[in-house]
C-alpha cells in the first residue's frame, strides 16, 4: 500500500476496530465479579457472523448505525488523525514537512468533501456486522459521561494505537521471518519481501 494511501487506511482501521474497544468498554461484567473486572464478550458463531453480512440492511438499521458512527469518533477527530499520521509519517521523507502538511490538508479536505460517503460508508459496516440491540446498547454507553469521555478520547487512541501498531510490527516481524523463512524454503520458491532472489 502506497504511503499516501495508508493514512486513510489506518483511519478506516480505526473505525472498523472501534466498535469490539467500545462493545468491550460497555459489556456488563459477570454477576458478582469484583469492580473494575474487564467484562468477557463472547462472539456469535462465525455462521452467524457470514448470516449477518450477508443479510440486507434497513434504512433503520443503517440510519442507527450513522448514530453510533458519528459519536463513537467524531469526523473532525478523525481527519486530525490522519493529517497528523501524513505529517508524521516518515514513508514520506521524499517529502519535506511543508509538502507533508499540504498532503494531509488535501487529504482532509477531500475527506471533507466526501464526508457523508464516508459515513454512510462505516455505517454499512456496522449495520451489516452488529445487530440492532447491540448497536442501541452502543449507543446508549456513548451517551453517558464515560462515552462521551471515551469518544473524546478516540483520536489519540487511535494515532497512539497506531504508533504502537508501528512498533508492534518492528518488534515482531524480523523474528516471524527468521521463523518462517525455513518453512518457506520447503515450499515453492515464494517471493519474501527483503530476500533477494
Amino acid at each position: 500500500m502506497s504511503s499516501r494511501v495508508r493514512a486513510v487506511a489506518v483511519a478506516a482501521a480505526f473505525l472498523t476496530l472501534a466498535p469490539a474497544v467500545a462493545a468491550a468498554q460497555s459489556a456488563t461484567p459477570p454477576k458478582g465479579a469484583p469492580d473494575g473486572a474487564i467484562p468477557v464478550i463472547v462472539a456469535p458463531p462465525e455462521t452467524d457472523k457470514k448470516a449477518r453480512a450477508a443479510t440486507p440492511v434497513s434504512a433503520a438499521e443503517l440510519a442507527l448505525a450513522r448514530e453510533v458512527v458519528l459519536l463513537q469518533t467524531p469526523f473532525d477527530s478523525l481527519t486530525e488523525v490522519v493529517e497528523s499520521l501524513v505529517e508524521a509519517d516518515a514513508a514520506y521523507g521524499e517529502l519535506t514537512l511543508e509538502q507533508r502538511r499540504i498532503m494531509g490538508e488535501a487529504i482532509v479536505e477531500e475527506m471533507t468533501e466526501r464526508r457523508e460517503q464516508i459515513i454512510d460508508l462505516f455505517a454499512a459496516v456496522y449495520a451489516r456486522v452488529l445487530t440492532e440491540d447491540e448497536m442501541r446498547s452502543w449507543l446508549a454507553f456513548l451517551n453517558t459521561p464515560h462515552g462521551r469521555a471515551i469518544s473524546a478520547k478516540s483520536a489519540a487512541l487511535g494515532l497512539e494505537s497506531v504508533r504502537a501498531g508501528e512498533e508492534m510490527a518492528a518488534l515482531v516481524l524480523p523474528g516471524a521471518m527468521r521463523r518462517a523463512l525455513p518453512r518457506l524454503d520447503r515450499t515453492q520458491s515464494p517471493t519474501v519481501p527483503g530476500q533477494d532472489s
